[in-house]
């Protein structure tokens, strides 16, 4: 194998060449930390360019992310799921009628941006949502493109850090093409660059493309299929701005005879794994390749894996390994490979979860100790149901840590991803997009036989739980509504005369860190909640905004944090009379009046 520097001195023509396509060491996050295309820059090397707090000897955080650059996620965290239980709430994402398809999800360390195809009005076109940890709506689903003429699917995101890039597929009469764009964090369009087209409207046919993203920039893959019915595997490069790196319609990586379907990509800190069904030998094999940063196969190119008859792959890059799943046709199960950096098998396949009569795999996901699988479960007609299992490192399947996620009989497409913490799921169940939250290490410690992942608020106290009666004004939330004592309004209604007035004058003090407002005349004391300026404009209303202060016995109250560069906070505060009795608060404003947007301890 000829290493970087070797390639760069063996031929003054290559060198030239070479040189114009790769970028200067550039540090777009500001953190102090460098890196360019192909890892020549000052070590140690910033493994995301986009977010200032992922950098060489940041502080691990639990977070679903490799914070310290180390080539490992969530160190020091429990990267274990055991008892894992799947969250009462489901949230259903999609507003249509008349169906929506092939969803996608992406964690951003807050919450998830979900994408999908929805025939709301035909063409189908392609939505953008933005939960919460939770699955709470944070940005309300809207279209991203308003082309009216083509169909949109295919859709496939990734979090940069700052930003979300996006592929997926138009179709208008009998042409296609393959598109990519950069989305802000709210799912706002981000022009320049806009659209970019990757694949020029063509009546040839092409698979939905798929990319993954090197803290640097973009690689993306995808099939096209010429008028002699062979079909190529072709790459393009993006910047971290969305500038095109690659000619147009792409570089092809590998062309030969028969089909070829789902190619997935992954990075591993240093070249990408690619894996694909491929057809050549007249059955469907899993096969892998090794490419170099610039999207070049490396030596020995294409390899089969002893997978037998399956499709369908899925791959991630596991602290060291590859790890791929499939369809494994002959035994209508998933099954996983192993390989080592170099592409070789760590062992044979294993089965995972036996089904019958089949099962089509969805999604991977790596928690920095162990694997999540996705798959539906065909075993009851029409189609079946989503389940997510556990897989440990050495890829054995965790049999008695298999989670239902539908019930519908008719579960297609999904896709998961770890938080740091747990998993967030999303599927096509009967037609409509919904999310689900996987929850881990769930625990029964006070014997209510209602777990910490199942709703109970309070594990060490079996009187606490979902149903339980709220006790006004104890402090405490019994019933685990999210509401304590007065709060709860159902449960405890408004008593003890009259609350005091609305808070007027609030206002910062010229060291923009004081905020004040004007005292209220029968007030005791005062709360104060903060909320995110980029999700107001998304949700239009203030429900998700944050206490930051509570139980203030006079203005002022001083905030020296800053919001992320783009974005901004806003403030609001209520009067409170008395000491214990919390139905007597003041409201947080005109447009919120009656309403409690958040409670403060």
């Amino acid at each position: 194998m000829i290493s970087r520097f070797a390639f760069l001195v063996c031929c003054s023509l290559v060198c030239l060449v070479s040189s114009a396509v790769l970028a200067a060491c550039q540090d777009s996050d500001g953190d102090g930390y460098q890196n360019d295309t192909l890892g020549g820059c000052p070590l140690p090397l910033d493994c995301n360019d986009q977010n200032a707090s992922i950098h060489p000897g940041a502080v691990e955080v639990c977070n679903g992310f490799d914070d310290d650059c180390d080539g490992s996620l969530d160190e020091g965290c429990d990267r274990t799921c055991d008892n894992i239980e799947r969250f009462p709430n489901i949230t259903r994402v999609d507003p249509s009628p008349d169906g929506s398809h092939d969803p996608d999800i992406a964690w951003n360390g807050e919450g998830y941006a979900i994408m999908w195809a929805d025939d709301v009005s035909l063409p189908q076109k392609a939505y953008f949502a933005l939960l919460s940890k939770d699955g709470e709506e944070l940005v309300k689903p809207f279209r991203f493109s308003n082309d009216p003429a083509t169909g949109e699917g295919g859709i496939h995101l990734v979090w940069t850090g700052r930003n979300y890039g996006v592929v997926w597929q138009h179709a208008g009469g009998n042409l296609g093409e393959n598109d990519f764009l950069l989305l802000s964090d709210s799912g706002q369009i981000i022009s320049p660059p806009g659209i970019v087209q990757l694949v020029p409207p063509t009546r040839l046919s092409l698979a939905r493309p798929r990319l993954a993203y090197t803290g640097l920039e973009f690689g993306v893959v995808w099939v096209f299929q010429d008028v002699y019915g062979n079909t190529g595997i072709y790459f393009s490069r993006l910047d971290g701005n969305g500038t095109l790196l690659s000619p147009p319609g792409g570089t092809v990586i590998l062309q030969a005879p028969g089909l070829r379907y789902d190619p997935m990509l992954a990075w591993n800190g240093s070249e990408y794994g690619l894996t694909w069904q491929d057809n050549r030998s007249g059955t469907p094999q899993i096969y892998f390749m090794r490419l170099d940063p610039l999207g070049q196969p490396i030596p020995p190119g294409a390899i089969a894996l002893d997978s037998g008859r399956a499709d369908v792959p899925r791959i991630v890059w596991a602290d060291g390994f590859w790890a791929i799943t499939f369809d494994d046709i002959a035994t209508g199960d998933i099954a996983m490979i192993r390989l080592d950096p170099q592409g070789q098998p760590l062992g044979p396949k294993t089965q995972l979860f036996p089904t019958s009569p089949a099962s089509i795999n969805q999604g991977l996901a790596w928690s920095g100790e162990e694997f999540g699988v996705l798959w539906e479960d065909v075993t009851n007609s029409p189609w079946g149901d989503n389940r997510l299992g556990r897989v440990d490192r050495q890829g054995n399947p965790l049999l008695t840590q298999v989670v239902v996620l539908t019930g519908s009989n008719f579960a297609l497409s999904g896709n998961l991803v770890w938080n740091g913490t747990d998993y967030g799921t999303v599927a096509e169940d009967d037609s409509e997009i919904r999310f689900r939250r996987v929850g881990c290490n769930c625990t029964d410690a006070d014997g209510d036989h209602i777990t910490t992942c199942g709703g109970d608020c309070n594990d060490n106290d079996p009187a606490v739980k979902p149903g339980a009666t709220e006790i006004c004004d104890d402090l405490i939330d019994n019933n685990c509504d999210g509401r304590s004592d007065c709060a709860d309004t159902i449960a405890c209604p408004l008593k003890g005369g009259s609350p005091p007035g609305e808070v007027t004058g609030d206002a910062f003090l010229s060291d923009k860190v004081t905020y004040t407002w004007n005292a209220v005349a029968t007030a005791t004391r005062y709360d104060v909640a903060r909320g995110k300026l980029s999700v107001l404009r998304g949700r239009q209303d203030f429900t998700l905004s944050e206490c930051v202060s509570g139980d203030l016995p006079a203005p002022p109250y001083t905030d020296a944090s800053l919001p992320k560069p783009g974005d901004g906070f806003y403030y609001l505060t209520r009067a409170e009379k008395g000491t214990l009795n919390k139905c007597l608060n003041g409201t947080w404003g005109n447009m919120l009046r009656d309403r409690t947007i958040t409670d403060c301890p």
